[in-house]
């Protein structure tokens, strides 16, 4: 008898209330980009260096299953609502020749092999210049 209230006293203990879990913070996935250069001519190229931490980046063709913690990034340029997948640590992005003058921004998403963000959203904004 003492053994099944101390199980029950367990179960009850392990059901908790329905507040979400904290993700641990040191353990959630980043991402993080560096523009080179900053500043581009009209119908330059800016390479992106791309680091994550606690992801690992792989070619959505070999792993058509998504997998927690695995995938690769999609890149927007200012606001695209269509992306550029990509899995390499640089990419380069080149704005189309019309882009007008000014500041301008890539945004990168991480996403798992079947394209879907990952949840919570993980992303990051880098800025350049046209000239």
């Amino acid at each position: 008898m003492r053994l099944s209230v101390f199980c029950l006293g367990l179960l009850v203990a392990a059901c908790g209330s329905d507040e979400a879990t904290p993700i641990d913070a040191a353990l959630a996935p980043s991402i993080a980009a560096t523009p080179s250069p900053t500043t581009i001519a009209p119908g330059g190229t800016v390479v992106v260096t791309v680091t994550t931490t606690n992801f690992n980046v792989i070619a959505p063709a070999l792993a058509p299953a998504p997998k927690a913690g695995e995938g690769h990034y999609h890149y927007y340029l200012d606001d695209a609502v269509n992306y550029v997948a990509a899995w390499t640590p640089t990419v380069s992005v080149r704005p189309p020749p019309t882009a007008a003058p000014g500041v301008h921004m890539i945004r990168l998403v991480l996403v798992s092999s079947d394209h879907v963000d990952v949840t919570p959203t993980v992303d990051t904004i880098i800025t350049f210049m046209i000239q």
